[in-house]
C-alpha cells in the first residue's frame, strides 16, 4: 500500500478506514482471519472515488462488521419477544454519517429557540433502523478457501427471511416508510423488470 502506484486511492481508502472503524476487541473478528480483514479494507479501496453510500452498503453487509457491531444473527421481535440490537443502527447515524446534531454548511451547530442543539434523529429512528438489520447471517464456508467451518467472511452476509422483521420500517424523522417512493408491483407494466435498462434493487 505504501509503495502502490495509485497513491491517491490508497490515501482515500486509509482515510475512510479511519472513519468507518471496527476492531478485534469487544467481540470483533479474530486476528487470525486475514481474509476477512483484507476483504473489509478492500471496500474502501474499491469505492475510494465513488459514492459513500456504496461504502456504507458494503460495510453493512460485511461479515466482520456484523460480528463487531453485534447485529449478525439478530432476529425480529416477533421471533424473540425482544427488541433488536441497536448498536450498529446508532453507530450508523451517529458516527458514520450525520452525527448527533444538525449543522450548517460552515459546521456550526443549529440551535432551537431555547439555545439547545437540534437533534438529527430520535431514538425511534434508531429502533426502526435496527429492525432493518434483522435477519443477516454469515454465508456458508467456501470449502476450497476456508480450512474451518466458521462461515465465509469474504462474502456478503445474506438475509434469512425467517429471522427478518417483515413489518414496515419508518424513514428518518418518522416521515413515511422505507420504500414509499417506489411504485407498487401492480402499478408497473407486466414484465417491466425484463425491459432493457431495467435494474433490480433490494429495498429493506
Amino acid at each position: 500500500m505504501i509503495k502502490a502506484a495509485d497513491q491517491l486511492r490508497q490515501r482515500v481508502a486509509w482515510a475512510l478506514s479511519n472513519v468507518v472503524v471496527q476492531s478485534v476487541f469487544n467481540g470483533g473478528t479474530s486476528r487470525d482471519r486475514p481474509d476477512a480483514w483484507l476483504s473489509f479494507y478492500d471496500i474502501f479501496a474499491r469505492h475510494a472515488f465513488g459514492s459513500y453510500v456504496d461504502v456504507l452498503r458494503d460495510v453493512t453487509t460485511h461479515a466482520t462488521m456484523g460480528v463487531y457491531s453485534t447485529f449478525v444473527n439478530m432476529q425480529s421481535y416477533a421471533r424473540t419477544d425482544d427488541v433488536p440490537d441497536e448498536n450498529f443502527a446508532r453507530r450508523l447515524v451517529q458516527l458514520y454519517t450525520m452525527g448527533l446534531h444538525q449543522r450548517r454548511d460552515d459546521g456550526t451547530v443549529v440551535r432551537d429557540a431555547n439555545g439547545a442543539p437540534v437533534d438529527n434523529y430520535a431514538h425511534g429512528d434508531v429502533a426502526a433502523f435496527a429492525r432493518v438489520l434483522t435477519g443477516f447471517r454469515i454465508t456458508n464456508d467456501r470449502r476450497n478457501v476456508h480450512d474451518r467451518p466458521s462461515g465465509a467472511y469474504v462474502d456478503r452476509m445474506v438475509i434469512d427471511g425467517i429471522r427478518r422483521d417483515r413489518l414496515p420500517k419508518t424513514r428518518l424523522g418518522n416521515v413515511g416508510y422505507l420504500g414509499d417512493t417506489y411504485p407498487l408491483c401492480d402499478d408497473v407494466p407486466y414484465g417491466a423488470f425484463l425491459q432493457p435498462g431495467a435494474r433490480y434493487d433490494y429495498t429493506v
